[in-house]
C-alpha cells in the first residue's frame, strides 16, 4: 500500500505542477470563437461550502455533484467557471457524497458511496438516468456510510480476512522428534515418605540429646524456688495413677497396660532422677509427634516440578499434550523454518463496491458515453462514466495490490 501511495502521489504532483488538462476539461479548457483564430484557455473553479477553489492553485478543488436542467453551455459570465451556475438552469437534482472537481481522480477520492446503499436515492436518479435501472443498491459493510473512497483505498477495498490454517501439514512438515512438557505435583505419597525418613533421624537425635537438658533445668528451677514442687510432683502422680484406676473400668486389660507402660516409659535410664526420665521420655514423644505432623504438613505443601517426554508424538498425542500442558509444552522442529504458503492461506474479503453492478457491469458503464459532452461540467450525467470507471479501477488496482503482497508472503519463510 505504501508503494501504490508513493507512486500516486508523484503521478498527480506531476500532472498538477505541469498543467496538464484533463481530457473531460474539467481543470483546464480552450474558448475559441466561431470563425476565428482567437482562443482563450481558462482555468476551471469550484465552488464548495460557500468558498470558490480555482484548479490554478490546488487540484483538490471539489463540488457537489448534481443533474441541472441544462443541455447546453451557457455563455460564460464568470471567467474562472466552466458555466455559470447563476445562468444555468436550477438544480433538479443532489447527489449525496458524490463530488466532481479538477480532475476525476481527486474526485472519486473525495467522494462518498452513501447514496448508493439507498434504493430510494437510487431511484430518484434513475428518473434522470435510465441505465441506474441496471443497478442494485448496495448491501450493509462494517464501513460506515459515510466512508470516503479515499479511505477505502486506503484500506484496499478489504471488508475483512479469513485466515484458513493448516497446523495438520505443518505438524508432519515440522515432525517432531520429542515433546518435553512439565507440571507442578503436590502430596505426593512417594515424596512425602522420602522427605520424613531423610529429616526423622536427625530429628530424632537433636530431641532425644536436647529434652533431658530441658526437663532437668526446668525441674531444677522449680525445686529452687519451692520445695513444695517436689511434693505436687508426687501429688500429681498420685493423682494420674487414681484416674488410670478408673482407666481401667472403661477399657480393656490390653489398653491399661499399655497406658501403664506409657506412664511408667524411661527411654533415658543414664539420667540419675527416674521422674526427670520419665518427663522427658513424655516430651520427647510429644516433640517427635508433632516435628512428624510439621513434617508432613509442609511435605504436602511443597510444590515439585515433574518433567516428562514424548518420544516422536503423532498428530492426537500432540493436541492431548497440548490440552493439558499448553503452557509448558514444546516440540523442536526438526526442520529449520516452514514456508507459510504450507501452513496459512489468507483470503481477503473486498468491498461490496468492488463486486457490484456499479464497476462490474461494462454495459452499466458505456451508458453515459452518449450524453452531450456541453453539459455543465459539474451534472453527475457526464461524469458517471469516468466517477465509476475509475472506481472500478481503484478496485482492480487495489486487488492486485493484495494478490502481489500475498505472493510475498507466501514465499517467506516462518523460522520454527
Amino acid at each position: 500500500m505504501a508503494n501504490i501511495k508513493h507512486i500516486n502521489d508523484f503521478l498527480w504532483f506531476n500532472i498538477f505542477q505541469n498543467r496538464i488538462v484533463s481530457g473531460l476539461r474539467t481543470n483546464y479548457y480552450i474558448d475559441t470563437v466561431p470563425g476565428s483564430a482567437v482562443s482563450i484557455f481558462l482555468m476551471s473553479g469550484y465552488t464548495n461550502e460557500n468558498k470558490t477553489c480555482t484548479c490554478t492553485l490546488s487540484d483538490n478543488c471539489v463540488h457537489q455533484a448534481g443533474i441541472y436542467n441544462l443541455t447546453g453551455r451557457v455563455g460564460l459570465q464568470i471567467p474562472l467557471l466552466f458555466g455559470s451556475l447563476a445562468n444555468d438552469a436550477p438544480l433538479l437534482l443532489t447527489i449525496p457524497g458524490i463530488m466532481v472537481g479538477c480532475l476525476p481522480y481527486n474526485s472519486i477520492l473525495a467522494s462518498k458511496l452513501e447514496c448508493f446503499y439507498n434504493q430510494s436515492c437510487i431511484d430518484q436518479i434513475q428518473i434522470f438516468m435510465k441505465g441506474f435501472s441496471l443497478v442494485k443498491p448496495l448491501s450493509s459493510s462494517h464501513f460506515e456510510k459515510n466512508t470516503t473512497v479515499n479511505d477505502l483505498f486506503h484500506q484496499l477495498f478489504i471488508e475483512s480476512w479469513n485466515p484458513m490454517i493448516n497446523f495438520t501439514g505443518y505438524f508432519h512438515i515440522c515432525s517432531p522428534n520429542s515433546c518435553t512438557y512439565s507440571y507442578n505435583r503436590r502430596f505426593n505419597l512417594f515424596y512425602i515418605i522420602v522427605t520424613i525418613i531423610s529429616l526423622f533421624g536427625g530429628l530424632k537425635t537433636i530431641l532425644y540429646f536436647s529434652t533431658p537438658v530441658l526437663v532437668i533445668f526446668i525441674r531444677r528451677i522449680q525445686n529452687c524456688k519451692n520445695v513444695q514442687n517436689t511434693n505436687d510432683e508426687h501429688s500429681t502422680m498420685n493423682q494420674t495413677n487414681e484416674r488410670n484406676q478408673n482407666f481401667k473400668q472403661w477399657f480393656s486389660f490390653h489398653i491399661s497396660k499399655i497406658y501403664q507402660k506409657y506412664l511408667t516409659l524411661n527411654m533415658f535410664p543414664l539420667l540419675s532422677d527416674i521422674i526427670d526420665g520419665i518427663y522427658s521420655t513424655r516430651i520427647f514423644i510429644l516433640s517427635l509427634i508433632i516435628g512428624v505432623l510439621v513434617l508432613v504438613f509442609y511435605s504436602s505443601l511443597t510444590v515439585y516440578i515433574r518433567i516428562n517426554s514424548v518420544y516422536q508424538p503423532s498428530m492426537n498425542e500432540y493436541e492431548q499434550l497440548y490440552k493439558q500442558y499448553s503452557s509448558t509444552l514444546t516440540c523442536p522442529c526438526t526442520r529449520l523454518s516452514v514456508s507459510y504458503s504450507s501452513i496459512i492461506y489468507m483470503k481477503p474479503y473486498y468491498h461490496q463496491v468492488c463486486s457490484s453492478d456499479f464497476v462490474k457491469d461494462d454495459k452499466w458503464l458505456l451508458y453515459s458515453l452518449g450524453i452531450d459532452g456541453f453539459i455543465n461540467s459539474r451534472d453527475f450525467r457526464i461524469r458517471t462514466s469516468t466517477t465509476f470507471s475509475m472506481l472500478q479501477k481503484l478496485c482492480i488496482l487495489s486487488m492486485e495490490a493484495v494478490t502481489n503482497e500475498l505472493a510475498v508472503f507466501n514465499s517467506l519463510q516462518f523460522v520454527n
